[in-house]
Formats: structure tokens, C-alpha cells, sequence
């Protein structure tokens, strides 16, 4: 049987080949191995690999190239270059950095030459095996990055009443709040708990100081949830993994009075 052959080498193995009147032999051997192989694919495997196109450089640069690869920079960076044919089979390399330019990967300190790796040998990328301990976090290094449908993942939401009655928006009379950006998401919606005074028309935005939602409206002097169009935030500078301010706005037509009171804010990606 070959080496990392695939999920179509896997099948339970039946009690008679492991009784007591049962031979060990190569074949059940076999079979364990590749039967583990198969839960490596399924748990950690990118779904990407191919073949070596040239013999890596003789020093511990680590660099394994490959002009088919199609990556993109920095694409594959923290995971595990596994090779699967030659005489490095086997041998497990951390990509410490992902060269488009070069059509190669890097694996830092790593003397592939040495260790056997020629031009022609097959591999394949899986999520990080070698240095993460702590489980799976699905942050895309060590395994899968989560992919969440849109209106899922709350930002924000509160009940805390605010109100005004001035027919343009400011930020004095306005929900002042702080929301985590994880940057992965493209757009922010909202819905909103509005109402107005008698004869007015009540109006509600989010802002961060510079840029600002589409708004909703309502007529009524009773509360009602108005839903928004969605917020594209790609464009806006927002930085990733940190804390972003935003305003939660009021304003009304006739300067009669507005009202919020229930927010909530969710992350999507259209």
C-alpha cells in the first residue's frame, strides 16, 4: 500500500484479522498506519499539496519550491509542509513564511537538501501539527478558519434608553459604545428600538466619528424595531483584533423629539 494514500484507503479492520488465530502480517500493518493517515486528512489536512519543482537549496534557509503551488503571500504561514514520497517521506517542516514571488515556501532553520528532499518529491500543507498544544481554535493556522453565516455573531445589543429632540445627529445625545473588531467580517447591521413624538418622524444611525450607517426611521409614538441596511466597514481603517468606538445616533424631523431604546448590532459579510 502506498504512503498517505488517501481517504479511499480507509475501512474498519474486521476482529478476524486481529483474533487470536490471526498472523500479524504487513498488510494489518499497513492498514492501522494508513487508517491513521486517513484521521490526519480529515482533521488536519488544507486540502492542498503537489510536487516539489526543484531541489531545495543545500543550507537550512528551508526552501521548498514548487512553480504550481499558486499560493498567495503569507497564505500558509505557521502551518506544516508534510512530505509524502522520496526519502524525506515522512518528514514534517513548520512554513515559517509563504513566497508567492519565489513560488516557494519557507521553512526557517530547516536543511531540506539534507534531510533528503529532492525535486519530484510530493507533499502536502496541513494545519499546524508540530508546535500548537492547545487544541484547536479554528483560526486558520491550526485548523480550519470558522466561517460563520452573516447576522450570527453579535457586536453589541443593550436596552439603555436615549433621547433628544434636535433634527440633526451629534454625538452628545447619542449611545456611546465600544465593540470588539475581529476582522473577519466585511459589514455591520443593526436594528433599532425607535420611536418619535406625535406628528414627528424619529431617526437612528451608527457612527464612528467619520463615517456613518445608512439610517432608519419611524413614525410612531410607540417603540418599534426597525431594521438596517447593511454598513459596508471594509473601506473604513478599522483595525483588526482591536476595540472600535461607535455612536449611536438620534435625530427627528420636526424637532418634536426622538427616542432609543433597544440596539442590536451584528457582524456579516454582504
Amino acid at each position: 500500500m502506498s504512503f498517505w494514500s488517501g481517504l479511499s484507503q480507509l475501512r474498519t479492520i474486521l476482529d478476524t484479522e486481529t483474533d487470536g488465530e490471526s498472523p500479524l502480517s504487513q498488510a494489518l500493518m499497513d492498514q492501522f498506519r494508513e487508517n491513521i493517515e486517513v484521521l490526519f486528512q480529515l482533521l488536519l489536512d488544507t486540502g492542498e499539496g503537489g510536487s516539489a519543482t526543484s531541489d531545495p537549496s543545500n543550507d537550512t534557509n528551508g526552501y521548498f519550491y514548487d512553480t504550481a503551488g499558486g499560493w498567495s503571500d503569507d497564505e500558509h504561514n505557521g502551518r506544516t509542509l508534510l512530505i509524502i514520497s522520496g526519502a524525506a517521506k515522512g518528514n514534517m517542516y513548520t512554513i515559517d513564511d509563504t513566497d508567492d514571488a519565489n513560488d516557494r515556501l519557507v521553512c526557517t532553520g530547516d536543511n531540506l537538501y539534507a534531510d533528503g528532499v529532492r525535486s519530484g518529491d510530493s507533499y502536502r500543507i496541513l494545519f499546524d501539527v508540530k508546535n500548537n498544544i492547545w487544541g484547536h481554535d479554528h483560526d486558520g493556522v491550526n485548523s480550519r478558519e470558522v466561517v460563520l453565516p452573516d447576522g450570527t455573531v453579535s457586536a453589541w445589543s443593550d436596552e439603555r434608553e436615549v433621547s433628544g429632540s434636535q433634527t440633526g445627529y451629534d454625538t452628545t445625545n447619542a449611545k456611546h459604545i465600544r465593540i470588539f473588531y475581529p476582522g473577519t467580517f466585511t459589514h455591520l447591521k443593526f436594528s433599532a428600538e425607535i420611536k418619535a413624538d406625535s406628528g414627528d418622524t424619529a431617526y437612528c444611525r451608527l457612527s464612528d466619528g467619520s463615517n456613518d450607517s445608512s439610517e432608519v426611521s419611524r413614525g410612531s409614538t410607540t417603540y418599534g424595531w426597525q431594521d438596517s441596511s447593511s454598513w459596508d466597514i471594509s473601506g473604513l481603517g478599522w483595525t483588526p483584533n482591536s476595540w472600535q468606538s461607535l455612536y449611536v445616533q438620534g435625530k427627528c424631523y420636526a424637532g418634536g423629539g426622538w427616542w432609543i431604546r433597544g440596539v442590536n448590532i451584528v457582524w456579516a459579510n454582504s
